[in-house]
């Protein structure tokens, strides 16, 4: 019965993927997003916070004063709508004297806002407009057909703005009906330029920093308390000074975190950089060869290359242990058996001789039970230092049997000298086998210079032997 497991594949792969070693670089974005994220998202609360504050009070703020302006602003329109009715009953219109109209129309402009008087007939022609002296040829039609509306409905209308058929200048027109018993006669209408309603709303005082604009019916800015020559006749676009701030919280979180995450790739390379400086110094180190470490800008790769410095001196020491004999600092004899190998191709390539010596102190066990091991161990360093243990072997390349007996004897006057704080003399006996007679492989070298060591011995110590 076989198991199965549990979670399904991507699930499993999901979990590999984030519970598997990450990068330098990867793991420091996310340092970066851990420590940024909660800021800017405390931050975006705040700041949404204050925005939605501000909302409410510039809201509340803009209401009142939007209030007061319009107060003021039908407050205008209701003056100039009143002097358009007193108007529209003068005895001079009834009796049909246009003349004397003008004029009384005229005289009538220097009471409210205002820039001129225009009657139209119902098809929009004009009969009077008081920009003009009277007499002087109107024209038919234009924006005047828009008033057509106090036609229709017998109430007073307001305008948008519109350009004037007599000066083509914006205008914003209010009109009232002209009866003639039960009947519409005439539209009787006062324009209005822009500058004298921004005059109106200028006069209002405004919390600083503040614009009031006049809207038509289509969004259109008919007048501006600032900059009206710039934006009149325009449409408006509301764009709340929150919506900016929000706007703004948003650009700087963004730069925020696109800084941080800059940053940490930055960071990330020096870190990334180091670590990969110490890579080869690492794969190099069990080869032998001195390692070269880069210079390092972080503390901890200086920290990590100092260790493989140490490392390496541990190894060599580890190495020279290894090979070598600890109170003679002589190749041991697995080294011996290395370099004689190697030597013994070289000989063989070559077909040159080689030689080997077998050494052994004579005498050297009764320093030892005599005069303890420290004596014994004096002994085989000062014999150590003589020729390069109770043992030696010496490798003689390039050297024949005839060469090694004449180096033998050499060696056995000066390890017979005397020796320190030792008053019985020591001698030495040297088994000698010569390559190829003795044998060709190592072994057999050594089992020949073994078998003629100790025929010098059972011959009497103190001198050198081959076997035949």
């Amino acid at each position: 019965m076989t198991a199965a497991s549990a979670d399904p594949p991507a699930q499993r792969s999901w979990r590999a993927r984030f519970a598997g070693p990450r990068s330098i670089r990867s793991s420091l974005r996310a340092l970066v997003l851990a420590c940024v994220l909660p800021m800017l998202l405390r931050s975006a609360g705040l700041a949404y916070l204050g925005y939605r504050l501000e909302r409410e009070r510039t809201h509340r703020d803009t209401f009142l004063v939007a209030q007061n302006l319009t107060a003021d602003v039908d407050r205008e329109w209701a003056g100039i709508e009143s002097a358009l009715r007193t108007l529209a009953t003068s005895s001079d219109l009834a009796a049909g004297d246009l003349a004397s109209f003008h004029r009384r129309a005229t005289e009538a402009l220097k009471f409210h806002i205002g820039n001129n008087f225009v009657m139209t007939a119902r098809e929009g022609r004009q009969l009077f407009n008081t920009l003009v002296p009277d007499g002087t040829a109107l024209p038919v039609g234009g924006p005047q057909v828009r008033m057509q509306r106090v036609f229709e409905t017998g109430q007073p209308f307001v305008s948008g703005l519109v350009a004037g058929a007599v000066n083509r200048a914006p205008i914003a027109a209010m009109g009232v009906p002209v009866m003639r018993g039960s009947e519409i006669a005439y539209s009787l209408n006062r324009g209005v330029s822009p500058e004298q309603i921004g005059a109106a709303l200028r006069r209002k005082a405004l919390p600083e920093g503040w614009i009031a604009a006049l809207l038509d019916g289509t969004g259109t800015i008919v007048a501006r308390s600032r900059d009206a020559e710039r934006f009149v006749g325009q449409q408006a676009t509301l764009a709340a000074a929150a919506n900016r701030a929000m706007a703004w919280v948003a650009l700087g979180a963004a730069l925020a975190l696109g800084l941080g995450l800059w940053l940490a790739s930055r960071l990330a390379g020096r870190v990334t950089a180091a670590m990969q400086g110490l890579f080869g110094p690492s794969l190099a180190l069990g080869s032998g060869l001195p390692l070269h470490l880069p210079p390092r800008a972080l503390k901890e790769a200086q920290a990590v290359g100092a260790a493989l410095l140490q490392a390496e001196q541990a190894l060599a020491r580890a190495k020279h242990l290894a090979h070598h004999d600890a109170l003679a600092g002589l190749c041991n004899r697995l080294l011996f058996n290395e370099v004689a190998l190697h030597q013994l191709a070289t000989t063989q390539r070559k077909s040159a001789p080689l030689a080997l010596l077998a050494i052994d102190l004579d005498g050297f066990k009764a320093v030892n039970d005599q005069l303890g091991h420290a004596a014994g161990d004096a002994v085989l360093k000062t014999a150590a230092a003589r020729i390069a243990g109770d043992e030696f072997a010496v490798l003689l390349g390039d050297t024949n049997l005839a060469g090694a007996q004449v180096i033998a004897h050499k060696l056995l006057a000066v390890l017979a000298a005397p020796y320190a704080d030792l008053a019985s003399p020591l001698s030495a006996s040297i088994g000698i086998a010569d390559f190829p007679e003795s044998g060709v492989i190592v072994p057999a070298l050594f089992d020949s210079a073994d078998g003629a060591l100790y025929q010098a011995k059972r011959a009497g110590k103190g001198r050198a032997a081959s076997q035949a």
